[in-house]
């Protein structure tokens, strides 16, 4: 789990960072913040209050928190602040705060920084929904507690890889820390490990919470189960680099002793409800465990897939569906991500998964098809050119009111399919001028007071990503 620490050297900003996560927050107290006045300790019922308050605001995605009637000193705001950003796996999208307290050390607003704007935060919502809902289809509703943690354990450790590459580089994206990245875009790091657990934990009516320790940099969960607290760390049990359907289970429902043993390592936590003195499952024999599980729940483990080998061209998509017993997890993958990738669009109770294939640059590939008891297909993919290719490439330049033609070619085969053509300003316009067999031209018109505009002509494949064909520049 990555994080950034800044002290600032002056007294009138403070630059401070949550603890949890990269999310930042800065704090402006008054010019004597050096004398800041000691603060009595305020009732629990205000520390409620503010953290309603702020969870309201952050969920509401408001421009600006009121908090001066809570009468909260600065800590205390940060530790409600962590808190929720730990309790609640929907807000994916803070990125970190600005606070602004009085020379009382009493904070009176904060204003939230999130990732993203409201329509997107809302569409993200619903993938998230979705991609919550294809997990806990794997649920089978008669299962103990026990068995719906080892399943939503072992789900993860399938469905998501470590974002490895981007570690190494010290390059993670925001998502990759959220839930949204382990469940939707299904490359996380371990505190989106964390809040997917917890949020699928959630669902599923079990106790959860995050357990952090700095000396480690990670985060990983504990699960409440008969009364008793166990540690699940689903990022430790996940190969990375990633193994297509190889996980352990090393750091499942394990007491505090097996956690901190010589072979996990875990130390130094905190955010624990409850000290796991519970060993009872420490020595559980989970490979026996979860076969017992495939026998009771999984009438076969039978797996088919509607297609026995594709082609694509580089940007286009394609969907195939796979086919195992119900609560059966499916997971699939390009061998080589470079030349496509491939996501969960839904999951069915009945066992049935959709998928859906995205080309991402020219060449050869086998598609993977696994399943959590080992059963596999895969089928050949090749990935040719561009699916649309225009004669303009590079840069063009046009004067304020000039219009130019281009020619786009669709290789798709078959019928011409238009794209959606769009530039990335408004005062460049594009418009459909004529189709005739495989190709379409287009006009491009910069307006009258375009002058130093640049901007990119794409084009969109249905379902697919926005390709750039060439730039313009208005001079």
């Amino acid at each position: 789990m990555k994080r950034k620490r800044l002290v600032s050297t002056l007294l009138a900003v403070l630059l401070l960072t949550s603890s949890w996560g990269p999310s930042a927050f800065a704090a402006e107290v008054g010019s004597n913040a050096a004398a800041v006045s000691t603060v009595q300790q305020e009732p629990e019922s205000n520390l409620e209050q503010a953290k309603e308050a702020i969870h309201k605001g952050l969920t509401n995605m408001s421009e600006s928190i009121q908090l001066v009637q809570y009468q909260i000193t600065e800590q205390q705001f940060s530790n409600l602040y962590d808190a929720i950003l730990r309790e609640d796996p929907w807000l994916f999208y803070v990125e970190g705060c600005t606070y602004h307290a009085n020379k009382n050390g009493i904070v009176v607003d904060m204003i939230p920084r999130n990732t993203y704007d409201k329509a997107t935060v809302q569409s993200m919502r619903e993938e998230l929904t979705q991609s919550m809902q294809a997990a806990l289809s794997c649920i089978d509703p008669t299962m103990t507690a026990t068995e719906k943690v080892v399943q939503i354990h072992n789900y993860l450790a399938l469905t998501c890889a470590y974002d490895y590459e981007n570690y190494q580089q010290d390059t993670i994206p925001r998502d990759s820390y959220t839930a949204y990245g382990a469940l939707v875009k299904r490359k996380a790091v371990c505190q989106g490990y964390s809040l997917a657990f917890e949020l699928l934990m959630q669902q599923l009516g079990i106790p959860c919470a995050i357990v952090e320790s700095d000396t480690m940099n990670h985060a990983w969960n504990a699960v409440q189960l008969d009364g008793a607290w166990y540690h699940v760390d689903v990022t430790w049990d996940d190969s990375a680099p990633d193994r297509p359907g190889q996980y352990s289970a090393d750091m499942l429902l394990t007491s505090d002793m097996k956690a901190g043993n010589s072979k996990n390592q875990h130390k130094n936590w905190k955010h624990l409800p409850s000290p796991a003195y519970s060993t009872i499952l420490d020595n559980m024999d989970w490979k026996q465990f979860i076969s017992q599980m495939e026998t009771k729940y999984r009438s076969n483990t039978t797996l088919t897939v509607d297609t026995t080998a594709y082609t694509c061209r580089k940007g286009s998509t394609y969907v195939f569906k796979a086919q195992a017993s119900p609560n059966q997890v499916v997971v699939a993958r390009a061998a080589d991500s470079k030349i496509a990738e491939v996501e969960l669009l839904r999951a069915d109770t009945d066992g049935s998964y959709y998928f859906q294939l995205e080309g991402l640059q020219e060449g050869s590939t086998d598609i993977e098809i696994i399943t959590e008891s080992g059963t596999s297909k895969k089928f050949p993919l090749t990935v040719k050119g561009e699916l649309y290719q225009s004669d303009t490439s590079g840069q063009l330049t046009l004067h304020p009111g000039q219009t130019y033609y281009f020619k786009l070619t669709y290789n798709g085969g078959g019928s011409l399919i238009l794209p959606h053509v769009r530039t990335g300003n408004g005062a460049v316009g594009v418009q459909l001028a004529k189709t005739s067999g495989n190709y379409a031209i287009y006009a491009v018109t910069a307006a009258a007071n375009a002058t130093g505009t640049q901007t990119y002509v794409y084009a969109t494949p249905d379902g697919g990503v926005p390709v750039p064909q060439f730039s313009v520049k208005v001079a």
